[in-house]
């Protein structure tokens, strides 16, 4: 099924701005490749620091789009990058720290970076975190969520919080951590495309699942007491294409 939906320019703004460092051309490496990537990441905004094959560090805002696996077993991380306006590859292992541009917070390379940059990715190995899982299980109903969330323009703590409870309903007694779940929440930005595949994605998930998010979305729209016209469409766009 082709998902098509015609969403307000403004739920897709540009992260806010930064001091950026680049050098005056990127390394060959870092041109995204022919291969298909594996499978979607969490399309979550941030700004890298990251170190290229010649081994030149630079600052840039990117958006995290699709995983692939290179040579020798590496990850690949296709990415729009902000400040070159354009598609650019980056190796896993080379981001050497990503800053939350919401809320200034710093954290570097691990493990669960890891897994949150290529959940997705043949051969990756991702430690037993069900905060992970979670996150990389319900990817769809996440994008979704955060989609109807943003329709005016602005992202509340409530509205964080009815999605964090979404994961939290469907991962009932697991031991989520529940301030990572609000940082990468709070991070995503997720754009037309991400919104079609994760329309089409939901569509083939239990009708637990589907319930629970069409359930979260009636929350997310009547959480400050009025139902705009955006969110109005959205609603109609998601009960039709998940039939429940």
């Amino acid at each position: 099924m082709t998902v098509v939906i015609s969403l307000p320019a403004r739920l897709f703004r540009r992260p806010p701005p930064m001091v950026a460092r680049l050098p005056s051309e990127d390394a060959p490496d870092m041109m995204p490749g022919p291969a298909p990537g594996n499978g979607p990441v969490l399309p979550v905004v941030v700004a890298i620091t990251y170190r290229d094959g010649l081994g030149r560090e630079s600052i840039r805002r990117v958006r995290f789009l699709r995983s692939r696996m290179g040579e020798a077993g590496a990850v690949y991380i296709e990415a729009w990058c902000y400040e070159r306006d354009a598609m650019r590859c980056f190796r896993a292992d080379r981001i050497v720290e990503m800053i939350d541009l919401q809320t200034g917070e710093v954290f570097r390379q691990a493990p669960r970076l890891r897994a949150l940059l290529a959940p997705h990715a043949a051969g990756v190995a991702i430690p037993p975190d069900p905060t992970d899982f979670a996150i990389r299980q319900y990817w769809a109903g996440l994008v979704l969520l955060s989609v109807l969330a943003r329709s005016d323009g602005f992202l509340s703590a409530p509205e964080v919080d009815v999605i964090v409870d979404f994961v939290c309903e469907m991962e009932f007694g697991a031991a989520l951590d529940l301030a990572a779940l609000h940082a990468i929440v709070g991070r995503l930005m997720p754009d037309r495309g991400d919104f079609s595949a994760a329309l089409e994605e939901m569509a083939r998930r239990t009708g637990a699942e589907r319930r629970s998010v069409l359930r979260h979305a009636r929350i997310l729209a009547e959480s400050d007491g009025e139902v705009t016209g955006t969110e109005a469409d959205i609603l109609l766009d998601l009960r039709a294409a998940l039939q429940v």
